[in-house]
């Protein structure tokens, strides 16, 4: 009989343990989206109509998603970019203007609610805006899916892991990113739900891969590109920026950085030139 209220507090105290921890995983399902994306307050102009570099692209959903395009004429291959949680496409204007410098031609977009494109920060959204860059570079300005190197810093991993696992591309360079976002702030996994799994899809890419990451990075640590070299199939490679954080490497070691993205892309072995986007339509 003396066991029995022990029992009873053991009971009381999961079930405090478990409302405890149905409202914590509700309230991140519902303010995940919130909490990963922070927009900042656009940072660029964006005038279509008097720079020819500013292009407005209609999604599927009556979205508008502000994007950059700088064509390089002596380029065999146009880079994807997208950015971080925290950026838009004025904020890495620096970085663009280094990787067209080297010979590649730059398309780099806004997520729905960055800069000057409409619309809500969502996992989806960011998801849907990427591929519809995508389909605007292959239906609208002709390039080749075989020309086409994804390349997502930070946050902008998740999409474009995401589109790789998905759509013929000639490569995928992550730059500082993470396995998933919640192993960001959780070594183990808590929760029965992830956003941006990338450690999940990165073994269902059949492009090249290159991984870039600082490694004094405090934000996303070099742990998590360790995991998804692991987890990738060959052909793939680590690069390692000694002593760069997470959106330092451009300044830390410029030459190991660029060097790397163009030799990456001079290994890349050309693919069928009739290849065409596996995207649907919407």
């Amino acid at each position: 009989m003396g066991k029995w209220p022990e029992l009873r507090n053991l009971q009381s105290v999961l079930a405090i343990a478990f409302i405890a921890y149905s409202i914590f995983a509700i309230y991140i399902f519902l303010w995940a989206d919130r909490l990963i994306f922070l927009p900042p307050p656009a940072s660029y102009r964006h005038s279509p109509a008097t720079d020819v570099s500013a292009i407005n692209i209609l999604t599927g959903y009556g979205e508008v998603i502000a994007a950059r395009y700088l064509p390089n004429p002596q380029s065999q291959y146009t880079l994807l970019y997208s950015h971080g949680n925290a950026s838009d496409i004025g904020t890495v204007a620096p970085i663009l203007q280094a990787l067209y410098d080297r010979g590649f031609s730059v398309m780099a977009y806004d997520y729905p609610g960055y800069g000057h494109s409409t619309g809500t920060p969502s996992e989806s959204g960011a998801y849907h805006a990427l591929e519809t860059v995508y389909r605007y570079l292959t239906d609208y300005l002709d390039v080749l899916p075989a020309q086409i190197i994804l390349h997502g810093q930070s946050l902008g991993g998740g999409p474009s892991t995401y589109l790789a696992a998905k759509a013929p591309v000639a490569g995928l360079i992550l730059e500082s990113t993470f396995a998933t976002v919640f192993q960001v702030a959780f070594p183990f996994r808590i929760l029965p739900f992830e956003k941006f799994p990338n450690i999940r899809r990165i073994g269902h890419i059949t492009c090249p891969l290159l991984i870039l990451h600082g490694t004094a990075d405090q934000t996303i640590p070099f742990h998590h590109s360790e995991a998804l070299l692991a987890a990738a199939p060959e052909p793939k490679q680590l690069v390692a920026i000694e002593g760069a954080g997470h959106n330092d490497m451009l300044r830390i070691n410029e030459a190991l950085y660029l060097n790397s993205i163009q030799k990456f892309a001079e290994s890349l072995v050309p693919v069928n030139t009739s290849q065409s986007s596996s995207l649907n339509r919407n």
